[in-house]
């Protein structure tokens, strides 16, 4: 799961709109224009607007950007989803030589990879961050988790075998279902079946994924929300009218 992708579901308008207002907020404040555009990129994606989401890395990765390997690893993931896959493969290469130290950039390729059946590719991505993130630890943090979990599910789909790295990532699996059974490839034909008793199941396996995915969540993009009080809104208003449309309230 992308850490800057909006999670709740609204029409494509509203998305749209978001993104052009973060936009604008980006060029009113350069010092969070980084995170500001990476959001509306976000937002553009989520409404199919890819090529947009597109030029906006590009902006980023034209300007010196905090954390350029992850704008790359967007953009190799948003590129494959309308059509450059050689351009996005060309970009995961060169995200893996980077070797980022942070989970982020990594699990972006891993489960752009993924998600389009390069289950071998995405395999030896997740094998190659959990190598350099996690090494020999018993306990890693709970950002880096992801990478042990998206490693478990890849060599799932693939039928390997239980190796060291799973049985540490169902050490750390907290959720009641176990990883096993949520990352079991024959899952999806119990959404067909006529017994309310496996639907159920189902159910509570789903809840737990999801349950596992927000606990493992972490934003990369810190997110302000600033308040005026009523009456110092209308004096800033009044003092500045142009922010009428970044205050409508």
């Amino acid at each position: 799961m992308r850490p800057d992708t909006p999670a709740e579901p609204t029409p494509h308008a509203s998305h749209t709109a978001e993104a052009e207002r973060l936009e604008r907020a980006a060029a009113l404040y350069p010092e969070d224009a980084e995170q500001l555009l990476l959001q509306a990129a976000a937002h553009h994606e989520v409404a199919g607007s890819r090529d947009r989401a597109t030029a906006l890395y590009d902006r980023l990765l034209a300007l010196p950007a905090e954390q350029p390997v992850l704008v790359r690893a967007l953009k190799a993931a948003n590129l494959w989803e309308y059509g450059h896959e050689a351009e996005a493969r060309a970009i995961v290469d060169g995200v893996r030589l980077a070797a980022p130290r942070s989970p982020e950039p990594w699990i972006i390729v891993a489960e752009a990879l993924e998600a389009h059946d390069e289950l071998e590719s995405a395999h030896s991505v997740f094998t190659d961050a959990t190598e350099l993130l996690v090494g020999d630890s018993a306990n890693p943090p709970r950002e880096v988790r992801p990478l042990l979990f998206g490693r478990h599910r890849v060599r799932r789909l693939l039928g390997a075998d239980h190796d060291a790295r799973d049985e540490l990532a169902d050490r750390l699996h907290e959720a009641p279902v176990s990883l096993d059974e949520l990352h079991d490839p024959n899952r999806v034909w119990s959404l067909g079946s006529d017994n309310p008793a496996e639907l159920r199941a189902e159910i509570d396996r789903l809840r737990a994924e999801l349950g596992t995915y927000r606990a493992a969540l972490s934003r990369p993009f810190p997110v302000a929300v600033l308040h005026w009080p009523e009456d110092e809104l209308a004096q800033l208003l009044a003092a500045h009218p142009a922010l009428t449309t970044e205050y409508p309230s």
